[in-house]
């Protein structure tokens, strides 16, 4: 959880830390957990969490929040389902290069943004791509881990 400790009292929740991303968050599903990170004066931080309650741990500052999350969001992934829910282009992107393990080249991005909300489950990267050319109107192709996609 890099710099946050949280302790396990009996629960099952999701952690999510990506060293580009500027937040962690921890999510409780079932059970409770207890939350500690150093804020930024270096003084001890600290929170019990319940179902359906999440923290957010801000890297830079060490702010810790407390708030509510979209259970199905959050925990699609054990149902090896990809949610996106008013997903820009950026989050699109990051999402399947981390599920598929691929670079994603985006070429002529549109000017207008992208809002995207669907759920994919057991699906292929090829069968994503193909239902999202129509919506967003990119055309792509794969090479070897990499996928570059052209938008019209």
């Amino acid at each position: 959880t890099g710099d946050v400790k949280a302790t396990v009292l009996g629960t099952s929740f999701n952690v999510r830390n990506f060293s580009e991303e500027a937040t962690i968050r921890i999510a409780l599903e079932t059970g409770s957990i207890h939350v500690e990170g150093n804020n930024q004066n270096g003084n001890q931080s600290q929170l019990v969490l319940v179902p359906n309650e999440m923290t957010s741990y801000t890297k830079s500052s060490g702010e810790m929040i407390k708030s509510k999350f979209d259970m199905e969001e959050v925990f699609a992934w054990k149902n090896n389902t990809i949610y996106f829910k008013q997903a820009n282009l950026t989050e699109v992107e990051s999402k399947l290069e981390r599920w598929f393990g691929v670079n994603i080249v985006l070429a002529n991005q549109p000017n207008t943004a992208v809002s995207l909300s669907t759920t994919f489950t057991n699906q292929s990267l090829e069968n994503i791509l193909e239902t999202l050319k129509f919506t967003l109107g990119f055309e792509y192709e794969f090479l070897k881990d990499k996928v570059n996609i052209q938008f019209k």
